[in-house]
């Protein structure tokens, strides 16, 4: 365990699709893990931190920028309903919340010397574990929701204690006009990377000295708008050493690409 100079210790909740879905919806912009840890660095040593989600439903990135900011992604497998009945569909409950609970109460019983716990989450499904854990277990909860999202019951449950995620100024996909889209979309046909990624041409792109420079969760947003419209397309190749890459190539067939990129 990694001492505390002042002696306060912290754990970090994160309700990850909770935090991206409102940050997305409100905001459109998305979450920044080393955003998120920061936050949580404010009132002490960080002695645990996770992120609670069906990684399977969420894009690669998440999972490696999370564990980039020393945050654990932790799976939390879905529970699946079959039907007696052939004709009806398999229901999917989420159980984010039961994982994230137990690992609430394990920290209570694996970390005593934890004495703040930072909740991210707007989700009043917590309103129980956090009163009990500020007024039976004498913890401080800071509730770090995003703004706009936060449930009244659950800052109440919190003791008022509440310090929302700090939300970044995006100028939304949809927002981007029609000519800065073509650039981007040109910029990405005359790139020759051998093996060109999604993470690559946000990097790219969110740049300072980029001419199109746009913020990172802007390309972020933009390049998934492309993807599900067909303008882009991914796959799973091999590099030369054997090891398995994702690859985010422009396709160039499609009518978009075709007018953004003249041909001769």
């Amino acid at each position: 365990m990694v001492l505390s100079p002042n002696g306060n210790y912290v754990a970090l909740f994160i309700d990850f699709e909770n935090i991206r879905n409102a940050l997305r919806k409100q905001y459109y912009a998305e979450p920044d893990p080393q955003v998120l840890i920061a936050k949580a660095m404010k009132y002490g040593t960080v002695s645990f931190a996770a992120a609670y989600a069906d990684f399977s439903r969420q894009p690669e990135w998440c999972r490696r920028q999370l564990e980039a900011a020393g945050i654990e992604p932790v799976q939390a497998l879905p529970k699946r309903h079959r039907s007696s009945d052939a004709e009806q569909p398999e229901q999917v409950e989420d159980r984010t919340d039961f994982y994230l609970l137990i690992g609430i109460f394990e920290a209570v019983l694996d970390r005593p010397h934890v004495k703040t716990f930072v909740l991210m989450t707007g989700d009043s499904d917590f309103v129980r574990i956090v009163a009990k854990l500020r007024t039976r277990l004498d913890k401080r909860v800071v509730i770090a929701g995003v703004p706009g999202s936060i449930s009244v019951d659950l800052v109440r449950a919190a003791g008022g204690d509440v310090d929302p995620v700090d939300v970044p100024v995006v100028v939304p996909a949809e927002e981007v006009s029609e000519e800065t889209r073509r650039q981007f979309i040109r910029a990405m046909a005359q790139l020759e990377w051998e093996y060109p990624t999604f993470n690559g041409y946000v990097k790219w792109f969110s740049h300072p000295k980029n001419e199109l420079h746009m913020a990172e969760s802007t390309v972020r947003l933009l390049l998934e708008e492309l993807i599900g419209q067909g303008v882009l397309f991914q796959q799973e190749e091999t590099l030369p050493n054997g090891s398995p890459i994702r690859t985010t190539r422009i396709n160039r067939t499609h009518l978009v690409v075709a007018e953004a990129v003249p041909t001769g």
